[in-house]
């Protein structure tokens, strides 16, 4: 929020705008969760501990050959950022955010998670939380979001200012339907579901974590000197 104010004072000759009013879960429409879980976790928020294998490892090859970088954050990961710490892009700050997340999956529920998670994201320019947003582009509170509507704000998550309901980039619009698209099949969080009445092979595929993910880096660095 500091930096977003002092980016819009030197845009706006001085002009700020803040919106942000935190809700608890119960009262943000379920399908907000859902299109959140689909658009950053690829549905995989209740199966996952904090980190996921395939997540990572898509941002680490796609970076490879990518000029830009691409994150391989899921939720949980990203309310540490959005909570706890600076946007850097730094060691120091990723080995930090390991720590908060292990923490987080180990004192909070999947449930209080995700409820931090959607009141702290940003989703417009100095918009933060789905029930500000909300009712900054569709003029009603989060407890009535459509299954459009919240795709539409899962959507602008990874680039706020350059994709949100407002501005529709050729990008966004794009993400839109992809999103919209997964939805369909996309199996509703139970929050009162155990972890006994999960499926037991999206289990397995979702704790394929960070420890999954350095033995997996590892190997790939051991094959790439071999060949050199």
């Amino acid at each position: 929020m500091i930096h977003r104010y002092f980016q819009q004072r030197k845009a706006g000759g001085g002009k700020t705008r803040f919106k942000w009013n935190f809700v608890p879960i119960k009262d943000i429409s379920p399908v907000m969760a859902d299109a959140a879980d689909v658009g950053e976790n690829m549905s995989f928020f209740f199966y996952s501990r904090g980190f996921l294998f395939k997540a990572l490892r898509w941002a680490y090859t796609t970076n490879q050959t990518s000029p830009g970088l691409r994150g391989g954050s899921i939720i949980t990961q990203q309310t540490a950022k959005n909570c706890f710490l600076p946007h850097s892009r730094t060691i120091l700050r990723k080995l930090v955010e390991v720590y908060y997340v292990i923490l987080m999956e180990f004192f909070w529920s999947k449930q209080r998670i995700m409820e931090c998670y959607l009141n702290v994201v940003e989703l417009g320019n100095g918009i933060y939380g789905c029930e500000a947003a909300s009712r900054y582009y569709f003029h009603h509170s989060a407890a009535t979001l459509t299954a459009e509507e919240s795709v539409m704000l899962a959507a602008a998550l990874p680039w706020p200012l350059w994709g949100n309901p407002d501005s529709h980039t050729p990008k966004y619009d794009a993400r839109v339907v992809k999103l919209r698209e997964r939805l369909q099949y996309h199996e509703p969080i139970d929050w009162n579901a155990q972890y006994k009445d999960l499926d037991e092979k999206r289990l397995e595929e979702g704790n394929r974590g960070l420890l999954f993910f350095v033995k997996w880096w590892c190997v790939q660095r051991l094959k790439t000197m071999k060949v050199k």
